[in-house]
């Protein structure tokens, strides 16, 4: 487990570091899948850029809904917008977003909007297996107790997981495995 990578003087979220690489594998795929469609490359873009701003609206409205505790600005107090910005995230919402955001962009850059969702789902599944990586590295998105030999035990306490030293359901293992399962089948 390693929650924050450091850089010199800079220390960076793990979650957030493989987040934004899954993103950047998410939005590779799509701009391949596009542009062997014969998709132009700027147009590529403009379908990029509205699926990311879809799924990141998305996945902060679904978490705030679901668990608004974590996204009170009067809870976060002096922290503000930065400790609501790493409050947490939903993939449903994400997924939600970004694929409500690639129905209007399909229109906008002239694609059959089935096209479109075909290739933003594709990519979503990608972005999710490569992000649950982040979320074994921060310690969230846990499973419940087990004595499965393949359990996972967190000892690090700025892990997000409670209870710590506990064998734990590998969840992010299992759904990164099955998401990857999805997005090459």
């Amino acid at each position: 487990m390693l929650p924050v990578v450091h850089a010199g003087r800079f220390e960076l979220p793990s979650f957030i570091l493989a987040g934004f690489l899954a993103w950047v594998a998410g939005a590779f795929f799509m701009f391949i899948s596009f542009r062997k469609k014969g998709v132009e490359a700027r147009r590529v873009a403009v379908l990029i850029a509205l699926f990311t701003v879809g799924s990141m609206a998305g996945s902060k409205i679904l978490a705030a809904l679901s668990s608004p505790e974590l996204h009170d600005p009067i809870v976060a107090g002096s922290a503000g917008r930065s400790a609501w910005l790493h409050a947490g995230q939903s993939f449903y919402g994400a997924l939600i977003g970004g694929l409500l955001a690639s129905l209007p962009a399909a229109i906008l850059v002239r694609r059959q909007p089935l096209e479109t969702l075909d290739i933003s789902a594709m990519a979503s599944m990608l972005v999710l297996g490569l992000g649950k990586i982040g979320c074994l590295l921060a310690g969230c998105c846990w499973g419940k107790p087990t004595l499965f030999p393949l359990a996972l035990e967190f000892h690090d306490f700025r892990a997000q997981v409670r209870p710590i030293g506990v064998p734990l359901h590998a969840t992010q293992i299992y759904e990164m495995a099955a998401t990857l399962a999805i997005f090459v089948l």
